[in-house]
């Protein structure tokens, strides 16, 4: 009796035991698969630091392409949109850019100078819109006096006749006297809504004798410039294009950087609160 009692005993306390290493052995495992199956908050954040950073590179990349040629284009100038109100433009270019004050450009016709570092770039005016000019003013119009935008071929001010034929093909030269003779040299090709001004009344074109108040020839001096570039919008033919709804300006990317970096701060500090909780975790 006493053998079987104590078989029996002894067999209850091994159950006991494998019981007892059972447990300790799933615990152990569930300690160590914890961290793993959670999701870290650090990992987290340096993710979403990293897309941040990589939106903010990859808008960066065009937009400071753009500021940099200033491309005239039918949309406008660089990141420049004609049509935009004050405060629109004043957003798409950011800080680095100054407008003066409203001035007359042409006849019934106001403008803000737009100048970056000092230098004018272009005139933004209201053609279509009251004089003085009002905060809903749309900027319909920009008006290129200085070498530096050109468009995608190369073409701006101080670019000759030849070299707007190069890129262009045929141009016909015209004025009229009853709008101020502006003089224009308009290329078969040309971009829509892109206008060249080639000065005032027979300033580049060799136009036969006539009367009439509108004059127009195919024929021009021999390396005859290019003075200004028009760039406008407004009606059936070439409408104004559509607002950016977030614009390609530095002060969005430095959002994007500064978001980005302060993400990956909060990561670094959650690291270093993990590493210490983990840390303090019993050792089985």
């Amino acid at each position: 009796m006493h053998s079987v009692t104590d078989a029996n005993s002894a067999s209850g306390h091994d159950d006991d035991l494998d019981e007892g290493d059972g447990t300790m052995q799933r615990n152990a495992q569930q300690t160590r698969r914890t961290p793993r199956q959670r999701p870290r908050a650090s990992v987290i954040m340096a993710t979403l630091a990293t897309v941040f950073f990589a939106a903010a590179l990859v808008a960066a990349g065009p937009a400071a392409d753009a500021q940099a040629t200033d491309t005239l284009t039918p949309q406008g100038i660089g990141d420049a949109v004609v049509g935009s109100t004050l405060a629109q433009l004043q957003a798409q270019l950011g800080p680095t850019y100054t407008f003066g004050p409203a001035t007359d450009v042409l006849v019934d016709v106001q403008g803000y100078e737009v100048s970056q570092a000092g230098s004018p770039v272009f005139i933004a005016a209201a053609v279509n819109g009251t004089a003085p000019l009002e905060a809903t003013s749309e900027l319909t119009l920009f008006v290129v006096r200085n070498e530096g935008p050109v468009t995608a071929a190369g073409i701006g001010v101080g670019s000759t006749i030849e070299d707007g034929v190069a890129a262009y093909g045929p141009v016909t030269l015209s004025f009229n006297t009853e709008n101020e003779g502006r003089e224009f040299a308009r290329f078969e090709n040309q971009p829509a809504g892109l206008s060249f001004r080639t000065g005032s009344g027979a300033t580049a074109g060799i136009y036969p004798d006539s009367d009439d108040s509108f004059r127009e020839t195919t024929e021009f001096i021999a390396g005859a410039e290019i003075q200004a570039v028009w760039v406008s919008c407004g009606n059936v033919a070439n409408p104004c294009p559509p607002q950016p709804t977030l614009p390609d300006t530095g002060a969005s990317h430095a959002l994007l950087l500064v978001l980005s970096a302060a993400l990956a701060g909060a990561g670094f500090v959650l690291v270093l609160f993990e590493r210490k909780a983990l840390a303090e975790l019993p050792r089985h």
